[in-house]
């Protein structure tokens, strides 16, 4: 189909027209030319606006004449064309619309979508990558003598926990001030709390000089308490809990290994 012209007088910001049907929005179906009057003299690019019932597209040109814009919608019935311009110093002036009736069949499909810039290419490049890692993240400070950055690494300081070799009765000199070392002896382990160069071991918890009982009330021999010696109201059993089963009544000590009275432990 050859091209038609779309003749539009713009007087001012009246726009008229004697075209009628639009019958085709091939690409380069319509061209459009304008009439202008003197009062657009001053105003040397232009912008050519077609509007119809869900889109808008618009062409820029300069002179009189450009190809209409393509309308993309299959079922529109009219057509709304107009004109408008800005000279760069803040005048502006725009045109009334003109009406085209579209008869049906008279729509082009849309144009293919135009590459991508560089900067949606790179988002699509960095949205490949899960960082929901860094999401999570712990304030940046000092967490126990280890220096931790914002998202979670250890970055400086010492260790706070270490746990000693044969032979070994001093940390090294990995362990922070305040550490925990644990000191193997032959029968385990005896654990102590390192301050200001000084190794003291920590006792009342079965541990220092290997940690073991020697004799009950003077008697040695095989010493047995149970679960009720410690003193302790109530002692978490094994079993499950999930019906709040096996829940040990409390118990005061009355006797070790059958004895009574005054019970001291060396």
């Amino acid at each position: 189909m050859a091209q038609q012209e779309i003749t539009i007088r713009v007087t001012g910001k009246r726009a008229e027209t004697d075209f009628g049907d639009l019958v085709s929005f091939n690409e380069n179906s319509y061209r459009l030319k304008f009439d202008f009057d003197s009062e657009w003299n001053d105003y040397s690019q232009r912008v050519a606006v077609v509007l119809w019932a869900g889109g808008c597209a618009e062409q820029i040109f300069t002179g009189s004449a450009c190809d209409m814009p393509a309308v993309a919608s299959p079922d529109c019935d009219t057509a709304l064309v107009g004109v408008y311009s800005s000279n760069g110093t803040g005048k502006r002036i725009a045109s009334s619309f003109v009406r085209l009736r579209c008869l049906p069949g008279a729509y082009c499909e849309p144009p293919e979508a135009p590459p991508k810039s560089l900067h949606e290419q790179i988002l699509d490049l960095l949205n490949a990558f899960d960082f929901s890692a860094l999401g999570v993240k712990l304030p940046a400070g000092t967490y126990s003598s280890v220096e931790v950055n914002a998202y979670g690494f250890v970055t400086g300081g010492k260790q706070i926990v270490e746990i000693g070799g044969e032979g070994q009765t001093q940390p090294s000199s990995s362990l922070a001030d305040g550490g925990i070392f644990f000191r193997k002896e032959e029968d385990g382990y005896t654990l102590c709390h390192y301050e200001d160069g000084t190794l003291t071991a920590i006792t009342g918890l079965g541990g220092g000089s290997g940690g073991a009982v020697t004799s009950v009330n003077g008697l040695t021999g095989a010493v047995t308490i149970d679960k009720f010696d410690l003193g302790l109201p109530q002692v978490a059993l094994t079993g499950s809990y999930n019906d709040l089963e096996d829940l040990p009544e409390a118990a005061a000590v009355t006797s070790v290994n059958g004895l009574t009275g005054a019970v001291t432990i060396d």
